[in-house]
């Protein structure tokens, strides 16, 4: 060993040298530390089974309880199986935005316009899977049917109310009777849209809308929601702004029910989650669309 590597490692057999008496102290304290970490583990493990076959020898279910119990652990299986799928579908999307953003300034007009064309198609796909998902998982989570939807903000003027909002998507299954809005509604002419874009609430539940419009004036211009549901939830999709021009809402995620059940606290977290995917690919939806117009025009994109 030469006299570098001496001194590179001469501070390794100093220590070494030290701690070569007590190794076996050192090895048996391991040891130890080891075996007591896994008697509590064990121990607790036991203490927890233990009360576990207590607490269910002691409140045996009844029939009712225990078709519940099945009841709810089915439509948690569909909803976890749901989340997966949808996980993956996000990921295909991400996949095709990703190689065309790959493609900028490499291929000719021709290729690069058919590209964008892809992602642009792509990303509509994933925001229909999305709201199939949302469909999916909170008519799970409430017990009945549910129809999801994205609405959009367009200002008229300055005055936001105004504005009007339109339907751009909805899920596969409400999209075979409902059709996405051709004439917006206007804001002023309805109270949800006014806490969500006038007010800028983040989250606004109606659960009787019958009720409310009898007691409290509630407006909708909502066509035919007599029929179709009697419960709304809207969210709103937060902005992304690049420049941090604005940060108002442009758009949301819908979610109606006949029957209620939209307060619990669980379909708010999972709406929350899915407004912030929904963020993202109405980004890019935008951006590649503009991308699509510039490309159009001057066979390029800056």
């Amino acid at each position: 060993m030469g006299a570098e590597e001496i001194e590179k490692y001469g501070d390794f057999f100093h220590l070494s040298t030290l701690l070569r008496p007590h190794f076996q102290t050192i090895l048996y304290f391991f040891v130890l530390t080891s075996t007591l970490i896994n008697a509590v583990t064990f121990t607790l493990l036991r203490f927890v089974r233990g009360r576990l076959r207590s607490t269910s020898a002691a409140q045996q279910l009844t029939a009712s309880e225990r078709d519940a119990l099945k009841s709810w652990m089915e439509r948690y299986r569909v909803c976890e199986e749901t989340i997966r799928i949808l996980a993956r579908q996000n990921a295909q999307c991400d996949k095709v935005i990703f190689t065309s953003l790959c493609m900028h300034q490499i291929h000719g007009v021709s290729q690069r316009h058919a590209a964008i064309s892809m992602s642009i198609t792509s990303i509509k796909r994933n925001i229909i899977e999305i709201l199939d998902a949302a469909r999916t998982v909170i008519g799970n989570i409430i017990g009945h049917e549910c129809a999801a939807c994205v609405q959009t903000f367009s200002a008229v003027g300055q005055d936001k109310k105004e504005g009007v909002v339109s339907t751009i998507a909805r899920d596969s299954v409400s999209s075979t009777h409902r059709p996405n809005t051709v004439v917006g509604h206007k804001v002023k002419d309805n109270d949800t849209h006014i806490r969500i874009f006038i007010e800028g609430e983040e989250l606004v539940v109606v659960e009787d809308i019958k009720k409310e419009m009898s007691e409290r004036g509630f407006r909708t211009t909502s066509r035919g929601w007599r029929s179709l549901y009697n419960s709304v939830m809207v969210a709103a999709i937060p902005p992304i702004d690049p420049y941090n021009v604005s940060t108002d809402t442009v758009a949301t995620l819908c979610i109606d029910s006949k029957n209620g059940g939209l307060q619990s606290p669980i379909c708010h977290h999972f709406v929350k989650e899915l407004t912030w995917r929904l963020s993202v690919l109405l980004y890019q939806l935008d951006a590649l669309q503009r991308d699509l117009e510039k490309l159009s025009v001057n066979g390029l994109v800056e």
